[in-house]
């Protein structure tokens, strides 16, 4: 019986990654044809763009943003599989496994720094994103 279910769960991980992977390769398709398109428009169009967060350049920097989450999420899997449950990657997979220290960065720093190196029209969206993984934190240490 346990054998069964650890095959399943080993499936299940490896439909997880495959699916990652797939959203990863149409978000950088997405990213290459926007910029493509973004590079039409003058320079200033394309700061005031990203600035602001309208037309191309806010689609792009929010596809940049998405495709570094999905590649961060996407190597948290890869590099610690055992922070599974059931061999189905969770939330708590995305947490790192050890406890933060001075040197190591936690969730909510990340989101912190996620919202001031980008555009404040991601910004909503940003803390959207991470508040799941900050709340899946604090579950993990309660």
């Amino acid at each position: 019986m346990q054998r069964v279910e650890l095959e399943q769960d080993q499936q299940q991980f490896k439909q997880q990654i495959s699916e990652l992977k797939a959203d990863i390769a149409s978000l950088a398709a997405q990213r290459a044809a926007l910029e493509q398109e973004n590079h039409c428009y003058s320079p200033l169009v394309q700061r005031l763009g990203k600035y602001v967060g309208f037309g191309t350049a806010g689609k792009l920097e929010w596809v940049c943003f998405k495709l570094n989450f999905k590649q961060e999420e996407l190597a948290r899997l890869v590099l610690h599989p055992d922070a599974r449950m059931n061999g189905v990657a969770t939330l708590l997979s995305m947490v790192p496994a050890h406890k933060p220290t001075a040197t190591s960065e936690t969730t909510q720093h990340k989101m912190e720094r996620m919202v001031t190196e980008n555009p404040p029209a991601l910004e909503s969206h940003i803390r959207r994103v991470y508040q799941s993984l900050i709340e899946a934190e604090q579950q993990g240490r309660g």
